[in-house]
Parts: C-alpha cells; structure tokens; sequence
C-alpha cells in the first residue's frame, strides 16, 4: 500500500477531520474529480480554521486543486491568511503566466 501524504498539523485536530471527510464525501477531488490514488488526496477546511471539523467545512480535493487553491488566495504555505498572490475570482493560476 502507498504511504498517505498528510500535513504537519494532520492529527492535531479532535476529532480526526480527514477521518469525518472521507466517511461522508468520495474519495475524489471535489474539483477535478482525480481518484487514481485516494491515498493521496488532501483534506481542505474551507474556512482556514483547523479547529472547525464539520463536515460542511471539509473538502477533499487531490494535491494540485489544494496547492492552487492556496496559491490563488494567498493562504496556507502561499500567506498568512492575510494576503499573498490572489488572483481575481474565476482567473487562476495560469493568469500568472500571461
């Protein structure tokens, strides 16, 4: 079996957000659908707060949707959640590169 890919605060949380995402949501990306490996998919708290485990606050999404998620607002290894490279709503990543 593949080793899961998990963040340094994953087990942090109680209870266990990865554990609640995957017991009501697929295992695929919520944005491109990606499900080849579940193992490495990621679990996203839609308000930035670790602490807020509901499940309408988790996402699960593969690395590359939550990588420019983050990168798009400017939040996780991309800010402080108070700014960063954001981009105008709907333009992404590749805006960037025009």
């Amino acid at each position: 079996m593949y080793p899961t890919l998990q963040p340094s605060h994953y087990g942090t949380a109680k209870p266990d957000y990865r554990q609640i995402a995957f017991a009501h949501y697929p295992a695929r990306c919520n944005r491109c659908g990606y499900d080849k490996y579940p193992e490495v998919l990621q679990v996203h708290h839609r308000d930035e707060d670790y602490s807020n485990s509901k499940t309408s606050n988790l996402e699960i999404l593969c690395p590359t949707c939550h990588t420019e998620h983050h990168f798009e607002k400017g939040t996780g290894i991309y800010g402080d959640n108070k700014g960063g490279p954001t981009l105008p709503e709907g333009e992404g990543i590749f805006a960037l590169l025009s």
